[in-house]
């Protein structure tokens, strides 16, 4: 009977040692992430990350913050799913013309299962804008050949503007000069995602995002 006391309490010890230790999940690491960086080219902000491994990378989200606290997603790419090969992202922000002073920068990566984590923060010190204060305003997504732009308020005697158009990697896709600022055509050929547009003369210059449909 004695020893059978003994056993029970050596029983109840370990039991009690078992739960009251935390144990935490052995995982892996969502991605292996090699570089981070933010760079300012004027006033377009280059996001830059580089990962060498990825495990059920679903989205990475972009974010910006004007005071380091309060972030806003301003876009997205998406992830390898799994891999064990170096990738290099890519992202241009181009802020808008009321934005000057020390910008903020962060991704967050989700996973398939909806779990997610948070890059750390970088900045950078944008100029003030040269650019019209006023934005253009395009309809998007763009799904005819000619779109009509709003809100573009040009200097008088102001010259016939060129369009250009830039995939998200800085590439330039289409490029043509017109007799009309309110007004740009879209490549019939141009492929399905998101590109930036520039308009521009000597003397007035906008830029916006477009999602071609």
């Amino acid at each position: 009977m004695k020893g059978t006391s003994i056993f029970l309490a050596l029983v109840f010890f370990c039991a009690s040692l078992l739960t009251s230790i935390p144990l935490t999940a052995s995982e892996t690491p969502p991605i292996d992430l090699v570089n981070f960086e933010v760079q300012l080219d004027n006033r377009n902000v280059i996001i830059n990350w580089v990962t060498a491994e990825e495990v059920t990378t679903d989205m990475y989200y972009i974010e910006r913050s004007l005071d380091g606290t309060n972030f806003s997603i301003v876009g997205e790419a998406e992830g390898a799913g799994n891999s064990t090969v170096e990738i290099k992202y890519f992202y241009m922000d181009i802020l808008e013309p009321t934005i000057s002073g020390t910008v903020y920068y962060r991704f967050t990566q989700t996973d398939l299962d909806g779990t997610s984590s948070t890059s750390s923060i970088k900045s950078i010190s944008a100029p003030p804008s040269g650019i019209n204060p006023f934005t253009p305003v395009m309809i998007n997504p763009v799904t005819v050949d000619i779109t009509q732009i709003s809100d573009i308020v040009i200097q008088e005697g102001n010259t016939s503007p060129f369009v250009n158009i830039f995939d998200l990697n800085g590439k330039l896709v289409h490029s043509k000069r017109q007799e009309i600022w309110n007004e740009i055509t879209i490549p019939q050929d141009l492929p399905k995602g998101h590109y930036i547009v520039d308009i521009r003369n000597q003397n007035t210059r906008f830029v916006t995002r477009f999602i071609k449909a």
